[in-house]
């Protein structure tokens, strides 16, 4: 990111996933949750040294609760911003564990509530803003061209990272099919873009997203009017969150593994899919809650 400076470490952790890449190990997941949750003032201590170097008036927080302690210890302002939080999410952790979030988060000034999500209502202010997605770096035709991506042809983009099951389906020979850290059984071709960070990108020409159940991508596909079938797990309440929105929003497109399975993907199954509305992107209100909140 241009004239972003990047520094390294852990801000948080989240849940073990299953070999599925979508359910959560909830026994490994509490394990190495509690370490963390019993171990982060100790690692917020560290950010503090970082934060008395670099002095902001502001600590932006998705959503870990160990900025908000080091920000707090140093009489910083904080804002979280997020589609869920952690106390949503983790309710299988011990209780005494999962309190601890709510604890933490009680320290941010405020949070701003993206939708597609969980309540939240643990938050003691919370403002509810529009849809935030990333901007497409090129236009369509050079995003084809870098990415080698006929207009000719239709197009299929797989983003199922996480996953170690292999997917299989049948589609035609002019089917271009886009992969994005999903794994395929042998008889499958495609273009292997997961070394990019511009997903966003990949989405905007493709004619079909098959994806997780995540904000990110979804936010992505919503932003660029791209139909997607995306897999939930019913135990997952981000996930389950995102899922409800979007059947009240009139999107149906839920899948199972083998849903995928039995998919022929042609240029007229592309077709026949039902479009979507392009959701808007205004970041006028973010800016104008962060903005006043520094100001005052």
């Amino acid at each position: 990111m241009p004239g972003i400076e990047i520094k390294k470490g852990v801000t948080d952790i989240g849940p073990v996933l299953n070999s599925d890449g979508i359910s959560i190990n909830h026994n490994e997941s509490i394990e190495k949750i509690s370490n963390w949750i019993n171990n982060i003032n100790s690692i917020s201590s560290q950010e503090v040294e970082f934060l008395k170097y670099e002095n902001p008036d502001l600590i932006i927080s998705d959503v870990s609760p160990m900025p908000l302690i080091a920000a707090n210890s140093i009489n910083i302002p904080s804002v979280v911003i997020s589609n869920f939080s952690w106390y949503d999410v983790l309710t299988f952790l011990p209780e005494n564990i999962r309190l601890k979030f709510k604890e933490y988060y009680d320290l941010a000034d405020f949070c701003l509530q993206l939708p597609l999500g969980t309540e939240m209502n643990h938050f003691k202010k919370k403002y509810k803003i529009k849809l935030i997605a990333r901007n497409l770096t090129e236009n369509l035709d050079e995003i084809r061209k870098l990415y080698h991506i006929k207009k000719s042809l239709p197009c299929v983009l797989f983003a199922l990272g996480g996953s170690k099951n292999k997917i299989s389906f049948s589609y035609d020979d002019n089917v271009q099919i886009i992969s994005l850290n999903t794994k395929f059984e042998d008889s499958i071709t495609t273009h292997d873009l997961s070394d990019t960070v511009e997903g966003q990108n990949l989405v905007s020409i493709a004619d079909l997203v098959i994806c997780k159940c995540g904000y990110g991508l979804i936010s992505e596909c919503l932003s660029n009017g791209t139909p997607f079938f995306y897999l939930a797990d019913d135990s997952h309440p981000e996930q389950m969150a995102i899922s409800n929105e979007l059947i009240n929003r009139g999107i149906n497109s839920r899948v199972s593994f083998e849903d995928i399975k039995q998919l022929h993907i042609s240029s007229q199954f592309l077709q026949n899919i039902p479009k979507i509305g392009r959701d808007s992107i205004d970041l006028d209100d973010t800016i104008n809650y962060i903005l006043k909140f520094i100001k005052n």
